[in-house]
């Protein structure tokens, strides 16, 4: 009994993993997965030089390889205040924002300027219908941000120089 439910689980196990692999496409017909005499799985390796037909490329054409052009928007189109804590860019012609938060001394910790300003940002490229992709991310190798800058924390909240 044990034996036969071995050999169920085993048979659905490999009938899961051939629907994986099938997903993610395979180089040649001999990367498939199959039983051998002794119920082992053999998985070929996949190596993604030798096809440019996988499942992702059907579904969204070819990923382009080329390297990517970024231009610095200093700042959003409706306030005309410059960024000061964020760099802001976009990629030419890719469809591509990236949002990076920008105090390094600070390990990227954020204060109330640059919660506006990613704010402005954000807005800046939902309502830019060439954008599709937003990234964002932190400079430096330290930290993408620490929180909240606790130096301009009061007991009442975050302290604004600007007071907006």
């Amino acid at each position: 009994m044990a034996e036969k439910k071995n050999l169920l689980v085993l048979d659905t196990v490999t009938r899961r993993l051939a629907s994986i692999v099938n997903h993610i496409g395979t180089s040649s017909q001999s990367d498939h997965p199959s039983l051998h005499p002794h119920n082992q799985l053999q998985l070929g390796l996949y190596d993604s030089s030798t096809s440019r037909n996988d499942s992702y490329e059907r579904a969204h054409d070819d990923v382009p390889s080329h390297d990517v052009v970024w231009r610095v928007i200093a700042s959003d189109a409706d306030s005309d205040k410059e960024f000061t804590d964020i760099i802001y860019e976009k990629a030419v012609g890719d469809g591509i924002a990236k949002i990076s938060i920008n105090r390094l001394e600070r390990r990227n910790a954020f204060r109330p300027n640059a919660v506006k300003e990613l704010i402005r940002a954000f807005n800046d490229a939902r309502h830019d219908s060439s954008i599709g992709v937003v990234i964002l991310t932190g400079k430096g190798t330290k930290a993408f941000c620490s929180g909240g800058d606790q130096a301009l924390r009061t007991a009442d909240g975050y302290f604004d120089n600007e007071d907006i």
